[in-house]
């Protein structure tokens, strides 16, 4: 895993934008899933570590922890690729079989993703962690690029203070909801679970502001959502 993401917690004043987003780091596919009767998460996690499965960057299970109206037998596969092209190469579209878990091949969004600021994390095969995400619906105007330098620069101040945690920016480019074209998703990642747990107390305690809209180029955002985060050990 290369990089990863969060949720726009801390609005900062009007910034000046550049023209040109940076390249996207990577493309990641991600796919519901539902566990088998009888499997647990960690079978499934065992087993898709088995697959000969050649291609991707990296492959993680996203259990929910704080996600509304998700049934206790769904994950989120997301498979991390270098871009479509590689995904192609690899006939990735037939998917894999699996006993203990069964996946919505037919309903797979394709997402670009793009690192803010300036941390990195190595993630091992087998680490856990948490992840915050959420979604933000840009004001009319507003392009990708707008948005992500907002991003990148929230993510600098955060990390001057001592932040720990990766800060991502997602896009979907193909598949998911058709309505949901002018909407950007932010991802905060942990290197470890303590440190984004860190990272949302520190918010949490200082700062209860209601978000002031105005100043940012999202027209509104939801409220982030917390995953448990696993990488398939392959």
């Amino acid at each position: 895993m290369k990089k990863w993401i969060t949720p726009l917690f801390v609005l900062f004043p009007v910034i000046a934008f550049s023209q040109d987003t940076q390249e996207p780091d990577s493309m990641y596919v991600v796919t519901e899933c539902f566990l088998n009767d009888g499997y647990s998460l960690q079978d499934a996690i065992t087993e898709a570590g088995n697959n000969d499965y050649d291609g991707p960057e990296s492959v993680w299970f996203r259990q929910p922890v704080a996600v509304p109206d998700t049934p206790e037998n769904q994950f989120r596969r997301i498979v991390n690729w270098e871009n479509m092209a590689a995904w192609t190469a690899a006939n990735a579209a037939d998917g894999t079989p699996n006993e203990s878990y069964t996946c919505a091949n037919a309903n797979r969004s394709f997402i670009t993703s793009r690192q803010a600021g300036n941390n990195t994390a190595t993630f091992n095969s087998g680490d856990a962690t948490l992840i915050a995400v959420t979604t933000c619906f840009l004001k009319k105007g507003v392009s990708i690029s707008n948005f992500f330098d907002f991003i990148d620069q929230n993510q600098k101040a955060r990390e001057a203070t001592g932040d720990s945690t990766v800060a991502l920016v997602s896009h979907m480019v193909m598949g998911g909801n058709p309505e949901l074209n002018t909407a950007v998703g932010v991802r905060r990642i942990g290197k470890t679970a303590e440190d984004l747990a860190e990272s949302l107390d520190l918010r949490w305690s200082a700062d209860l502001r209601v978000p002031v809209y105005a100043d940012t180029p999202a027209e509104s955002c939801q409220n982030p959502m917390l995953y448990k985060t696993y990488r398939v050990d392959r």
